[in-house]
């Protein structure tokens, strides 16, 4: 019998894609099937009008379920030899090849959140509610197809009402997977000291007096366990610092609903729909400082990541609290959230005494994405082609700072047909590509999509090393991918350089080594799918360069396959090497030393920075300056930034004096510059540009003679980034432009940037991206990009 048979492929398992097919099937009155396999959802239609397939399809594409992202749909007539009387939700294929993109997790929909509220609802106040539109998807997947025995929940066999509501076509949880209630899903349970002690609604009320007592608890989010206290009680919170070993990094924030968090954030319309949004993201706010909350949550920053109520149990919990909570991953400085309660009861014991759990197993651990906005609306490049690329509807950059629970794993589509080489059959190979050094992540491209994993932290001790590896393994399970060629990073001391050399050579895998910095703007490209020269500008704190030299602030020339360095920041010496940059007024000394004599400097007595060196102290650093000793070369912007931060006075805390003139975590010299940068100050400091590089050493005399005045300095620095990216970007007129790496996360220099460029009435274009992060978690995507379109 004549049949129409349609393939769709993207993001269509987990989110409701073949009950919305069989509606629109039954509406249209045709018979046949609708099922997923291992690269999509497959459809086969019999009583489709010619006159209606056009029709049929457009309604597919414009009205499928709002988490849905089609790539492609592919439609043909087929002679099939069966003839179906009904429409039906056919058994599952898996096929060998697995392309098909998974959903991550999702916050609570409104219509699951109205359900926990009716009392007259079986799931009142039932804390794992959800639907084909909400809930649990990446975290509890074992392997493709999405089908419940593919998942963790395949332990827990439905009810009679759950597999009712399973097989009707009127209701919302019609295949929904994770479909379960207290009768025959999985349940909480409370414990103190590892004992049971309530569970359900009970456990979650006991939990919130404890909160309220300043307990210390834990609790098991949809990606891992978390450590929650009250966000008013300096005790907690202190004895929480000390636990994590986190003394002055900021803490996130969870309010009950966006009533709430307006108490204590400036928010702004786009703000409030990002905050709002199905992902549950932590949004970074200016804080109101108002002294509702401790001042222990963010000290010395005026932003304040701060994140909603994006789960039942949370909505719950908050039916008992009056104050926001802080939250933050249950794991030890430096090592992997924990997902597993045999982990947590090793780690813990003895330290924190409540846990909330949950008895369904997480299978793909992952943390809470963080993001922000940079406010560019009337900055914005004049040429309405540009606008359209770079900004939403409120005219802000999104910027990730971590991309992982609600948007991992993620994906890009390979615009291939810009890519020539792509007919060749070596750009075919199966391509795997793992990051650099921190804030790993898996990239592998399946046809023409680019997937990449959650970010996964670093290799630097052995818990990260073996999340690494398991993560990588599952994600070679989840697709069965065959990995035919392996990307890296170029650094020899890199671990995940080591372990991909290692890996290769194990598995007789092909291995092509990326530059760090030629990664970081290839990420951007590939959001894009550019294959042209760009001017890339690729600003962060390390990398390793082609020189051996330590690179971070360069101007590259770039296009898919290779690169010119055409400017950089002049070197400068990082005395006593790593330890320079956990110490940064190392740097400063070692930059004064460029320009003044050891007598003038020793000389110096009205900056803060320079006198809290011993005069002994100082005389060692300048024979390690002098001598090259322990003192590697460095063009880091990001790095600049941590000597404006020491020299400027901004290290001084008003909250630890024993953290003065230290760092204490990543970008703790960004938030403090950018907490007194003030647009309406247009100046800048002197540079100059000779023979590919830039020269700062009369910004840092110029800096001296500001007298820490904070205000001035943050300004004028960051001010003179933005200048000298427009004036290179002009001494390339023919190229766009490409903002890459880490230091692009600071919203200030970003608008500064645009507005650089706006007064100008630049035409020229302006990469950044929207999708994926500007720092390192997107090395990946890069490199994966790069094997991708290499002949």
């Amino acid at each position: 019998m004549q049949s129409f048979y349609i393939e769709i492929k993207g993001l269509v398992q987990g989110i409701g894609f073949r009950p919305f097919v069989v509606r629109i099937a039954k509406k249209y009155k045709l018979n046949g099937w609708v099922c997923n396999d291992s690269a999509g959802v497959q459809i086969l239609c019999q009583g489709l009008k010619s006159s209606k397939e056009k029709i049929f399809l457009e309604e597919l594409r414009k009205n499928s379920p709002s988490l849905a992202k089609i790539t492609s749909i592919d439609a043909k007539k087929i002679e099939h030899k069966d003839k179906y009387k009904d429409f039906f939700v056919k058994k599952s294929k898996n096929t060998s090849f697995k392309k098909v993109l998974i959903s991550p997790d999702i916050g609570i929909c409104p219509s699951c959140k109205n359900e926990l509220r009716d009392k007259k609802n079986p799931r009142y106040a039932y804390s794992l509610i959800n639907c084909t539109a909400c809930g649990p998807r990446f975290s509890i997947i074992k392997s493709l197809p999405y089908d419940r025995q593919n998942t963790s929940m395949d332990k827990f066999a439905m009810c009679k009402a759950c597999d009712q509501e399973y097989q009707d076509i009127n209701n919302k949880r019609y295949h929904a997977q994770p479909i379960s209630c207290e009768a025959c899903g999985p349940n909480i349970n409370l414990y103190q000291n590892y004992k049971k002690i309530s569970k359900n609604l009970k456990a979650i009320e006991k939990l919130a007096m404890l909160i309220k007592e300043g307990e210390l608890v834990i609790i098991k989010a949809y990606g891992g366990y978390q450590i929650l206290c009250d966000s008013k009680n300096d005790e907690s919170i202190a004895r929480l610092r000390t636990l994590k070993q986190r003394p002055l990094k900021p803490f996130a924030l969870m309010c009950k609903n966006l009533k709430q968090a307006k108490d204590f954030t400036y928010i702004s319309k786009e703000e409030e729909n990002i905050s709002e949004a199905k992902e549950g993201a932590i949004v970074l706010l200016r804080n109101k400082g108002n002294n509702k909350l401790s001042n222990l949550i963010a000290p010395n920053i005026k932003k304040l990541g701060l994140c909603l109520a994006y789960s039942p149990i949370y909505i719950l919990l908050f039916d008992y609290l009056e104050s926001p909570i802080i939250f933050t991953s249950a794991n030890l400085k430096s090592e992997p959230i924990i997902y597993e309660f045999d982990t947590l009861k090793e780690k813990f014991q003895n330290k924190i005494s409540y846990i909330l759990d949950i008895n369904r197993e997480i299978v793909n651990p992952c943390d809470d994405s963080v993001l922000m906005t940079a406010a560019t609306k009337k900055i914005i490049n004049i040429k309405q082609e540009l606008r359209n690329q770079n900004e939403n509807k409120e005219g802000n950059q999104k910027i990730f700072l971590r991309i992982s629970r609600g948007f991992a794993p993620c994906f890009l589509n390979l615009n291939i047909k810009n890519i020539e080489n792509f007919k060749n059959k070596n750009t075919k190979k199966n391509i795997l590509s793992i990051g650099a050094n921190s804030k790993l992540s898996i990239s592998l491209v399946l046809e023409d999509k680019l997937l990449t994993s959650a970010e996964l932290g670093s290799m630097n001790n052995l818990d990260s090393k073996e999340r690494f590896i398991q993560s990588l393994e599952n994600f070679i399970k989840l697709y069965d991918f065959k990995i035919e060629l392996m990307l890296c990073d170029m650094h020899p001391d890199y671990e995940s350089t080591k372990f991909a050399k290692q890996y290769c050579k194990n598995k007789n895998i092909d291995l092509i080594q990326v530059y760090h910095h030629h990664a970081h703007i290839l990420a951007v490209m590939a959001e894009y799918s550019l294959d042209k020269k760009v001017l890339g500008i690729a600003f962060d704190g390390t990398g390793y360069g082609v020189d051996g030299n330590i690179w971070g602030g360069e101007f590259l020339l770039s296009d898919t396959k290779k690169f010119e360095r055409v400017f950089h920041f002049k070197y400068f010496k990082l005395l006593g090497s790593e330890n320079a940059i956990k110490e940064p007024r190392r740097i400063a000394l070692a930059l004064l030393f460029e320009s003044l004599s050891l007598e003038k400097i020793l000389k110096i007595k009205n900056n803060t920075c320079l006198n809290s060196f011993e005069i002994s102290e100082i005389k060692i650093y300048h024979l390690m300056w002098k001598k090259g000793i322990n003192s590697p070369l460095c063009s880091s912007v990001g790095r600049l930034f941590d000597a404006v931060f020491a020299l400027g006075g901004f290290a001084i805390s008003d909250y630890s004096k024993n953290y003065d003139n230290f760092l204490s975590y990543e970008a703790q010299s960004g938030l403090m510059i950018e907490k007194y940068y003030d647009e309406n100050i247009n100046q800048a400091y002197e540079f100059n540009l000779d023979d590919g590089e830039i020269n700062l050493d009369k910004m840092f005399l110029e800096i001296l003679e500001d007298k820490e005045n904070k205000i001035k300095i943050a300004s004028k620095f960051i001010n003179t980034l933005a200048l000298v990216i427009y004036r290179i970007s002009f001494l390339f007129d023919s190229y766009d432009v490409v903002l890459a790496g880490g230091v692009f996360q600071n919203s200030s220099l970003l608008k500064a940037i645009y507005k650089k460029f706006y007064n100008e009435k630049s035409s020229k274009k302006i990469y950044f991206p929207q999708k994926i992060s500007v720092n390192d978690s997107s090395i990946s995507i890069g490199q994966a990009y790069f094997g991708f379109c290499q002949k």
